[in-house]
């Protein structure tokens, strides 16, 4: 389940689908997508070979839009994009949860900059 305060939806279709890509753009820096390199070259560099989700891979999501007029927007609407922080307290999470669950920590790469 997703909730955003988006100000005035102006279209709310197309603002859920924007939430809900971003949260499957979420879901996939989360748990599949992972840059692959060797002697500083990258082995996955072509969509061919870079893994990333589709709608097969998609969770079932609820999608709230919270309607609160913004004053600054135009016709009250604030922008949404594709909510890029949630990503990183999402990674943290499960980063806590994974030292809380085994005393260490072992990830398979480096965390990502933004």
């Amino acid at each position: 389940m997703t909730a955003v305060d988006c100000g005035k939806a102006i279209h709310p279709v197309m603002a859920e689908g924007q939430i809900e890509g971003g949260a499957l753009q979420a879901v996939g820096w989360a748990t599949i997508e992972e840059i692959k390199m060797r002697d500083g070259r990258y082995l996955n560099d072509r969509l061919a070979t870079y893994i990333i989700p589709t709608a097969l891979d998609a969770p079932r999501l609820k999608t709230i839009l919270v309607e609160n007029p913004y004053s600054g927007g135009p016709f009250g609407a604030k922008g949404i994009g594709d909510c890029r922080w949630m990503v990183r307290r999402r990674r943290s999470s499960r980063r806590s949860t994974t030292r809380a669950a085994s005393g260490s920590m072992r990830c398979r790469r480096p965390p990502r900059k933004c």
